[in-house]
């Protein structure tokens, strides 16, 4: 259940939905608002893999922050994004 910053109730299960009707302040989660928007309007399915995705990837970087990784060794540890600047409909073709 969602209530929007019209006072709107909505009931889905639906994550595009979801995101769309959120008021989202902090900035990583304005990005991840912001990837999942992108997902729907590229794909207009999946949006709950990219929230999902991105939150796995976030638990994953507080573990390393936690032991006392810097960012910019978690940064330079990670796989390089090749496939990120992609569109995500070249991932999908058959």
């Amino acid at each position: 259940m969602i209530v929007n910053h019209l006072n709107k109730l909505f009931v889905t299960n639906d994550a595009s939905t979801m995101v769309r009707e959120m008021e989202v302040a902090h900035p990583a989660a304005k990005l991840v608002a912001m990837a999942a928007q992108a997902q729907t309007e590229e794909i207009g399915d999946a949006t709950n893999l990219v929230v999902v995705l991105a939150g796995t990837l976030c638990e994953m970087a507080e573990d390393l922050l936690r032991q006392g990784l810097h960012t910019a060794d978690i940064i330079a540890g990670s796989p390089p994004p090749l496939l990120l600047p992609l569109p995500v409909s070249l991932l999908y073709t058959h």
